[in-house]
């Protein structure tokens, strides 16, 4: 008896016309950082590390932090207009089926309004989340996985897991569109986390 593994995605299917990454500033000296939580237990505490973490590694920097008032719808168009106006956006977290694809779609919104962003994914929606930016014409989004379950983890753990993550944050928000872009081209999970 075999197996056949197919890809659920229809081979006549039309392709979107791909979207560029944003360009991206070579530092976060003096720039604004949106911060959006998306309501998913823990990404608030993931989120508040991230600003520490850069807070500390930036001067002049700021932060933008607004809430989604839930995880299973995209972003409001007021709310997505008013992080659009950040430098870079860090968008956290999707750690279940609809909330990781209502994260990533908010990243390619940012995306193509010219905002650089990294999506927040747990590990077993990678595959999914890369073929759904795949099918929304920006296939080299940032997406950072994390390990999963996180949504039930200690405070201090999940410090330490942001802590771990701070690095390809950096690394996908200040490199060259074109630098990211290779790194999480046709990423996906599992894959060694963090590793850029």
């Amino acid at each position: 008896m075999s197996i056949k593994v197919v890809r659920p995605v229809p081979i006549h299917q039309a392709r979107p016309a791909t979207s560029p990454l944003a360009s991206r500033p070579s530092t976060l000296d003096g720039k604004t950082v949106g911060l959006l939580f998306n309501s998913k237990v823990n990404a608030d505490i993931y989120l508040e590390r991230m600003q520490e973490l850069l807070d500390a590694k930036y001067t002049g920097i700021k932060f933008v932090n607004r809430t989604k008032p839930t995880a299973t719808r995209p972003t409001a168009p007021a709310l997505l207009r008013e992080v659009s106006t950040c430098d870079v956006v860090v968008n956290a977290f999707g750690d279940c089926g609809s909330c990781s694809s209502w994260s990533v779609h908010d990243g390619v919104a940012l995306e193509r309004a010219g905002v650089p962003s990294i999506s927040v994914i747990s590990e077993p929606f990678g595959i999914k989340v890369r073929l759904e930016v795949e099918s929304w014409g920006v296939p080299e989004l940032p997406v950072q996985i994390l390990p999963h379950p996180i949504g039930q983890l200690p405070r201090e753990r999940m410090r330490a897991i942001a802590d771990d993550a701070f690095d390809e944050v950096v690394f996908a928000l200040t490199n060259e569109a074109s630098v990211v872009a290779d790194a999480y081209r046709d990423a996906v999970s599992p894959r060694s986390t963090y590793d850029v």
